[in-house]
């Protein structure tokens, strides 16, 4: 599409003359200032306005965004509005925490939602920023707290005080990729209806949140069956459609795609299907649960008052009281893993002689024996596990 240099500098002066009530002009206008580039004359310090410009894709989506919300959408508030959430966040080099509250009759509850996630090994060095960090953080903790956060008014507090200028001023003159995260973040906050607003607060306020403690949460410990051992299961007792215990960095994978399975987290993230896997319905799909030692039983009972279908990781613990239970419920071999296939940091202190056990409790003996139980949601459960009472399709170590 094509217009002259005249009409597009007319209506960026219009869309320029909403920026008090709408900081975020500057998000939306940066490809059309780019087609006034295209105008002749540029370089000796004026432009012919008279000569024709060339819309691009980007450009077009913008004044189509500007269309279609205008004649709706009044923009950030000049005044106030009433706040009906409260978003704490922090960024450090291991990841991003986040506490979410609600705000009743002005008086803050306690948090709803906790939120804690892990950078990724191969995120890029600029991500080492401290404002990018920042933003990244704001724009994960706001999916991962989006049922939480959807119609709502949210006050988000930061101890970043260049955070807070780009958030309130719609992005950055200077840097591209700072406006890019800002420009992700308004559109994810109009999809989901969020007013946002943002304070700058002390560094004090944001340790007392419990948001900076988030952040820095060491997450070496994650444990997971090895992927190959994992997988072998998978052919077995699988397809699995849901990780129930699981972190980022812990989840299990569709061994033929290499996708990941959706997971449940002990807090909440940008990639997680959901927190606290005891409250969720297990019914209708396939589970994968490698839970807490201290959890085991509870994920029994789950199972049978659901009748809910799981393939369930447990240590082999005849002393516990779980374990008539365990095998009244079990269906088919109990497949035997040892600690060595497991992978994460407080195997490794099994294998130093260590007391720790994967996932909390009290190991008793160096290198117990892990199962891996077929827990059916019928009592008829499923046939065909031939061939598996030796467990000589298992690779130890």
């Amino acid at each position: 599409m094509r217009t002259t240099g005249f009409t597009l500098a007319v209506l960026l002066g219009k869309l320029q003359s909403f920026r008090l009530a709408t900081p975020v002009v500057a998000l939306l206008t940066r490809a059309l200032y780019d087609c006034l580039k295209q105008l002749p004359g540029q370089v000796e310090g004026y432009m012919d306005f008279g000569a024709e410009v060339t819309l691009t894709p980007a450009a077009l989506a913008e004044c189509q965004f500007w269309y279609s919300r205008l004649p709706t959408w009044n923009g950030f508030s000049l005044l106030p509005v009433t706040i009906t959430r409260v978003l704490y966040t922090d960024a450090s080099g291991a990841g991003l925490g986040g506490m979410i509250h609600r705000v009743l009759a002005r008086v803050m509850e306690p948090a709803i939602l906790q939120i804690a996630e892990y950078w990724e090994p191969e995120m890029d060095e600029a991500l080492k920023a401290s404002v990018v960090t920042e933003l990244v953080g704001l724009s994960r903790a706001l999916v991962a707290g989006r049922a939480a956060l959807a119609g709502e008014s949210v006050l988000h507090r930061t101890d970043n005080i260049c955070t807070y200028r780009v958030v309130v001023k719609g992005g950055s003159q200077r840097s591209a990729r700072l406006t890019r995260i800002v420009r992700r973040i308004f559109l994810f906050c109009l999809t989901h209806g969020i007013t946002l607003s943002s304070q700058y607060v002390g560094a004090d306020v944001i340790i007392r949140s419990g948001a900076d403690a988030l952040s820095r949460v060491d997450d070496r410990s994650d444990c997971r069956l090895n992927k190959g051992v994992f997988g072998r299961l998978w052919y077995v007792f699988g397809p699995f459609h849901v990780d129930r215990f699981a972190s980022a960095n812990a989840v299990q994978s569709d061994p033929a795609s290499g996708r990941e399975l959706p997971y449940f987290s002990l807090h909440a993230d940008s990639r997680c299907t959901g927190i606290d896997a005891l409250t969720a319905d297990w019914r209708g799909v396939t589970n994968y649960a490698f839970p807490p030692v201290s959890l085991v039983g509870l994920v029994l009972r789950l199972l049978r008052e659901q009748g809910a279908t799981a393939l369930v990781i447990v240590p082999k613990w005849p002393a516990q009281w779980w374990w008539p239970l365990l095998l009244s419920m079990a269906r088919g071999p109990q497949v035997e893993l040892v600690s060595l296939l497991a992978e994460g940091e407080l195997f490794e202190r099994v294998r130093e002689g260590g007391p720790c056990t994967p996932l909390g409790g009290y190991l008793h003996q160096e290198g117990t024996c892990w199962l891996a139980v077929w827990v059916p949601g019928t009592a008829e459960g499923r046939q065909g596990f031939q061939g598996l009472g030796d467990n000589s399709w298992v690779e130890r170590g």
